[in-house]
């Protein structure tokens, strides 16, 4: 059984993206599933602020991201992200 809900894994990592938005300063209840987390035209956080993002959310669903699994479409939407999270770091399933 997951510790979180999908809906739950997409909220905190809504949070914690707004959390670690730098200069952008976005707030929580204007991320949308569908904006994209980072890259050419990210939407949400910069490269100065993305291991921060990611070092929380392996910290938060204790768990981390391999190496090889941080590529562009990872980042392509807040719900690829939250998927990717709900899959591996969530209910544990590979």
């Amino acid at each position: 059984m997951p510790k979180f809900s999908f809906d739950e894994t997409l909220d905190k990592i809504k949070a914690i993206l707004a959390a670690n938005a730098g200069d952008t300063k976005i707030k929580v209840d204007n991320i949308n599933k569908d904006m994209q987390v980072f890259g050419h035209g990210g939407v949400i956080i910069d490269s100065l602020n993305i291991l921060d993002a990611l070092t929380g959310i392996e910290s938060e669903f204790d768990f981390e991201i391999p190496d090889e699994d941080l590529n562009e479409d990872l980042f392509s939407s807040v719900a690829e992200l939250s998927n990717y999270v709900y899959k591996n770091g969530v209910s544990g399933d590979d």
